[in-house]
């Protein structure tokens, strides 16, 4: 095996190792994005809330883990209404984006 071979093997290797770093970074926005709307009603505001739409709702990666932070009620409705596999849809679509034009 050529020195070239090698080194594509590495730079590879690297970038599969980043991939749940970046799938994580590239779904945290989308996740925010989608609670927050899925706790806004149609009028645009969230209840409880008394500005529009302001709910403290945030979504931060960490060591490629995914921690969404808001108000109990609202991630319990989140829960009861299933809102959560839409989360989950979001990072497989991410991965799968990912795999199929690659990390760049």
């Amino acid at each position: 095996m050529s020195v070239r071979a090698i080194d594509l093997i590495r730079e590879r290797l690297v970038e599969v190792g980043s991939i749940p770093e970046i799938v994580a970074l590239r779904s945290a926005p989308l996740i925010e994005d989608k609670l927050r709307a899925d706790a806004t009603t149609k009028r645009g505001n969230v209840p409880s809330y008394g500005k529009m739409g302001d709910v403290p709702i945030n979504v931060e990666v960490s060591a490629g883990n995914i921690h969404v932070h808001g108000p109990d009620w609202v991630l319990q409705k989140a829960q009861e209404r299933g809102q959560v596999d839409d989360w989950v849809d979001i990072v497989r679509d991410q991965a799968s984006t990912l795999s199929r034009g690659g990390i760049r």
